[in-house]
């Protein structure tokens, strides 16, 4: 089972990465990059705050997880759109793509 989930965002001259551990039951974990240019804090929020979506789930449940996270991704985008009279963007759906690398190489 997934455990925990650490997030590490590195800086250089051109772009911050996001680099995303994910530990599990058995001691063993996976290190996987999520950058999205230009919002590595935003991304790195979205996981944590999403963290209840995924911890304690299998990490070779691969498809529900994702679509759990895309899921209550673009439900929020929906609102926040309704809410605000914009146009949604795809930064929200983005954050999933860590933990499916993630998850997928765990073994």
């Amino acid at each position: 089972m997934i455990t925990g989930v650490d997030t590490y965002v590195v800086g250089n001259p051109w772009k911050n990465w996001l680099f995303v551990r994910l530990e599990t039951d058995e001691g063993l974990y996976r290190i996987g990059e999520g950058t999205l240019n230009g919002f590595a804090k935003t991304v790195e929020t979205a996981i944590h705050q999403l963290d209840h979506l995924y911890v304690g789930m299998s990490p070779f449940d691969v498809e529900t997880i994702i679509l759990g996270c895309s899921g209550t991704c673009i439900r929020t985008a929906h609102r926040a759109r309704a809410s605000r009279g914009g146009h949604r963007d795809g930064l929200l759906g983005h954050r999933s793509s860590a933990k499916p690398r993630d998850c997928h190489t765990t073994t």
